[in-house]
């Protein structure tokens, strides 16, 4: 777990399960969350992971993955909350996990030297 807001129904998260980067936001608006996944793996050591939002004119929220600057995984989002329903979580997911994918609180192992949110 890298970052998380939110609950099981609704928040987003950030996290890296099976060496993947992975994005899940869920809203109580969409009936499935949506879900972006680094076609790359992870590399080891020192990384700098990034997830960038966009609001398009036309309609059709945009969610991108980036790793060391690099774009690894895109989509069109269909649930348009950007936060989520509690505080921000940094490193864990708990007491209840925004994903399915794993259980509270889903440690992150390594080491978290910095995340930054940026709002334009």
């Amino acid at each position: 777990m890298i970052v998380a807001s939110g609950a099981r129904d609704d928040g987003f998260t950030l996290y890296v399960k099976g060496e993947r980067l992975i994005y899940e936001k869920k809203s109580l608006l969409s009936a499935s969350p949506d879900v972006i996944t680094s076609s790359d793996r992870l590399p080891t050591g020192s990384v700098e992971v990034a997830y960038e939002f966009t609001r398009e004119v036309q309609g059709g929220d945009r969610g991108r993955l980036y790793i060391d600057g690099r774009l690894v995984g895109e989509r069109k989002l269909a649930a348009s909350s950007l936060w989520g329903s509690a505080g921000i979580d940094i490193g864990q997911n708990f007491p209840s996990p925004v994903s399915q994918a794993y259980q509270a609180p889903f440690k992150f192992t390594g080491v978290i030297e910095k995340v930054q949110i940026e709002l334009q």
